[in-house]
Order: structure tokens, then sequence, then C-alpha cells
């Protein structure tokens, strides 16, 4: 059982490191230091790459851990809980402790993920803007408007009319 504690602490321990990361991601956008995030981003990728081998690792464990215990194992994997009523109380919280850090960890990585994205998301839109009003300003403007209409120039699928 030592074997499972080590991997879910492991685990616990690298959600922790990414959201320590995406923390330094978010700061990295919002000064525009792409060097930074280039690096930052490196540094997720590999943590990721571990987790899942943890996720296999822990996979595996439970399901030895539940031949050894005489759990029922169905065609589906066994999860962490369904093991947890076979084990002594104290084993057993150890566990239930770890894999609840996990969880709050993946919710908490999950919502600060959503915001890192609506931050790029929002820098690709201005971003965006402002590279259609400056080609709207160099491109040549309509020979014709209607009486009191400001003219306007389409760029991109955006209307604009030069009062940006």
């Amino acid at each position: 059982m030592a074997d499972l504690e080590e991997i879910l602490s492991a685990q616990l321990e690298t959600c922790q490191l990414l959201l320590e990361l995406t923390a330094q991601e978010r700061l990295a956008i919002l000064a525009g230091n792409i060097q930074t995030l280039e690096e930052i981003v490196a540094q997720k990728e590999a943590q990721v790459a571990a987790l899942a081998v943890l996720e296999a690792r822990r996979a595996e464990a439970v399901h030895a851990w539940a031949g050894q215990l005489g759990a029922p194992q169905g065609a589906s994997p066994m999860a962490l809980t369904d093991l947890l009523p076979y084990l002594d109380a104290t084993t057993a919280a150890r566990l239930r402790h770890l894999r609840d850090g996990i969880l709050a960890s993946v919710i908490e990585l999950q919502r600060q993920s959503q915001g890192v994205r609506l931050l790029v998301e929002t820098a690709l839109d201005r971003a965006q803007a402002v590279r259609a009003f400056l080609i709207g300003l160099a491109c040549e403007q309509p020979g014709y408007t209607a009486a009191g209409k400001p003219a306007e120039a389409v760029v991109d699928g955006l209307m604009l009319d030069g009062k940006l």
C-alpha cells in the first residue's frame, strides 16, 4: 500500500507544481514576457507528461491491490474509492485525504487555466482589432457613402468606421 501512497503523494505534488506554474504563466502573460512564458509552458508540458505516467502507475497499483484484497473487479478499471472499503480505517483515511487533495488541486488548476485562456483570448482579440484598424487606415477609402454616413472599410469581416 506504501507504493500507492507514494504515487498519490507524487500526483499531489505535481498538481501543486502545475498550480504554481499556472500562476507564473498568468503573470508572464500580463507582463508580455514571451521568453518566460515559453519556459513556463515547456515546464508545464513536462509536468503534465509526468502526471500521465503517475496516473498510469496509480491505476496499475489500484488494480494490483484490488486483486490482493479480494475486491470484485469488473470490466472497467477500479477506482481508488472502490478500494477504500477493503482497507483498514487509518490507511483508507490517508488515501482519501491524498485523493481529496488531488481533486481540489485539479479543480483549482482548471479554474486558473480557464483564466489564463481568457487572458490569451482577450489579448488576441485586441491584437486582431488593432491589426484590422491599421489595415483600414492604410486601405483606400470607399468612393461613395450615403449622405451623413461615415465611410466604412471592411477588413477580415469587420466593419470599421475609423473611430476605434
